[in-house]
C-alpha cells in the first residue's frame, strides 16, 4: 500500500508502529492494535509531529508490517 508511510522504532516502546495515512492523520500501534492490551491511538497530524520522531524510526513497506496492523491500516482506510 503505496499510500501509506509506516515507522518502525524497533521495539523500543508498545506502540512501535507509526502510520501515516494518506490524508495525513498520524497513528501508533502495537503489533496487534485490536488485542485487549493493544494500542491503536490517534496521534494528531503529520504537521503535529516532530522531525525528530523521523530520524528515530525505520521507514518500513506495508508488506513488513505484521498482518495485525496491516489489516488495521485497511480498516482505517475504509472507514467513513
Amino acid at each position: 500500500m503505496e499510500l501509506v508511510d509506516i515507522y518502525d522504532n524497533g521495539g523500543e516502546t508498545v506502540d512501535r508502529y507509526m502510520v501515516i495515512l494518506p490524508d495525513g492523520s498520524v497513528y501508533t500501534m502495537s503489533d496487534d492494535p485490536d488485542e485487549y492490551m493493544g494500542v491503536c491511538l490517534y496521534s494528531g497530524t503529520v504537521d503535529d509531529i516532530h522531525a525528530s520522531v523521523f530520524n528515530e524510526q525505520v521507514r518500513i513497506p506495508f508488506t513488513e508490517a505484521p498482518e495485525s496492523v496491516q489489516k488495521k491500516i485497511t480498516a482505517l482506510l475504509t472507514t467513513d
